[in-house]
């Protein structure tokens, strides 16, 4: 049974009067938008499934898509129509959720009621309801004219985040050092239609945050983001950037064809990582199709989607989705091998691998399309969860708590989607 307990923690504050508060379930009475709740479009289901938890009797992913209001009523299905783009777990109670369509989300309770965050203040001091209303309505529909491109949350204190996306064409970073209960604009691109894609904080030293721009330039902040350089240009945008505290704290940059750049000086210098691949003992000798794509013999990748750490033993091991095959190397000194797939695919869209965060290979989980696929023996063969008893969309995130390996989070997305955003072509 889900608990839509109100957490201890106050959430914004709103001297707001409502004289149709017992209305606010209608369309026509109070029509303000993330008051309402709205059914979605059709019965696929989006926003976040949750596995594991002792909170929940089911041994099947359950929906945490309930939102609270500004009015204090809760929808269900509050998250059910919203296609997700990044999810982070603080702890096991707090999580950030960024959706396309409606921005910042943040639960207290574990992903079992969540909060919307609003970049630019939502509240009224008026008195009379329609003027409520329409200044209301006003401020929500300015929020929901801000595209989120990505998420980061400063990994020694929650309260501090910072969020990129573009306002009026214009690429930003805005910061919240209250949990999303206030933003402020930290960076502000000086030309239009130039984005800030992607966003990351040294979880060593939070002062420091890294952040970049569509085109390939790499900006840092030294102070928290309130003052931002530009160090280092690259010839195309990355597909992603982050830390790796197990590896030396290393910086790396994936870059959909040219590949993998790493720093171990926090941004000064980067070095070129030569990713490439060799026949899979594995891979290429089960039975095929005619689909399957096997090892042509030439060892370089065409491209580049996601890499993940295996942070799970001492060894700098590493999973890589290239050219629409999963690879794993103990070194990235050393050629990839490839690790069968689930299915064929070529034919589907591979959006996320998750190592387990205590076994390593020993438990990697796939996403292809909607379905999740489990390995428990180094990727040699797989099975299809079978816990997802509803129609959901695409698997876009796939996140494993490090405390509790048994609690899964599923972030979902919108099948026209990839998992950094884009529309796919």
């Amino acid at each position: 049974m889900i608990n839509f307990s109100i957490p201890t923690r106050l959430t914004r504050t709103l001297t707001i009067i409502f004289s149709c508060v017992a209305l606010l379930t209608t369309a026509q009475s109070c029509s303000i938008p993330g008051f309402t709740p709205t059914a979605p479009a059709n019965p696929t289901i989006l926003g976040i499934l949750k596995q594991g938890d002792s909170r929940s009797t089911s041994q099947n992913f359950i929906k945490i898509n309930a939102v609270r209001q500004l009015d204090g009523n809760v929808n269900v299905d509050g998250l059910s129509n919203l296609s997700g783009l990044k999810t982070i777990r603080y702890d096991q109670d707090i999580l950030y959720l960024l959706t396309q369509e409606k921005g910042l989300f943040r639960s207290e309770t574990g992903g079992y009621t969540w909060d919307r965050k609003y970049i630019f203040p939502v509240g009224s001091t008026k008195t009379d309801q329609n003027e409520i209303n329409r200044e209301l309505n006003s401020q929500i529909t300015r929020n929901n004219l801000v595209i989120p491109t990505d998420l980061a949350i400063n990994p020694q204190n929650d309260q501090i985040i910072y969020v990129a996306a573009t306002d009026n064409k214009v690429g930003k970073v805005f910061q919240s050092t209250d949990g999303g209960e206030t933003f402020r604009e930290s960076y502000t691109e000086v030309k239009t239609n130039t984005g800030v894609r992607f966003i990351t904080v040294d979880p060593r030293n939070p002062l420091r945050v890294y952040a970049v721009l569509l085109g390939g330039s790499l900006i840092r902040s030294l102070d928290g983001g309130f003052t931002w350089q530009k160090i280092r240009s690259f010839k195309e945008t990355p597909v992603q950037i982050g830390f790796v505290p197990e590896f030396n704290n290393i910086l790396f940059l994936l870059f959909p064809s040219q590949g993998l750049a790493v720093s171990s000086n926090d941004g000064e210098d980067f070095r070129t990582v030569e990713l490439t691949k060799e026949q899979s003992s594995i891979g290429e000798n089960q039975p095929k199709d005619g689909l399957d794509l096997s090892f042509s013999g030439n060892s370089t990748f065409g491209r580049y989607d996601k890499i993940v750490p295996i942070t799970a033993n001492t060894s700098e091991s590493w999973i890589l989705l290239a050219d629409k095959q999963i690879w794993y190397t103990d070194n990235l000194d050393t050629k990839m091998t490839k690790l069968v797939l689930p299915l064929q695919s070529e034919q589907q869209n591979l959006l996320d691998v998750a190592p387990d965060p205590k076994l390593g290979l020993e438990k990697i989980l796939v996403s292809i399309n909607d379905k999740l696929f489990e390995s428990t023996n180094k990727g040699i063969s797989w099975s299809v969860n079978n816990r997802i008893t509803t129609k959901i969309g695409n698997i876009g995130q796939i996140l494993i708590d490090p405390d509790d390996t048994k609690v899964i989070y599923l972030m979902l997305l919108d099948a026209r989607y990839t998992r950094n955003g884009g529309l796919f072509t």
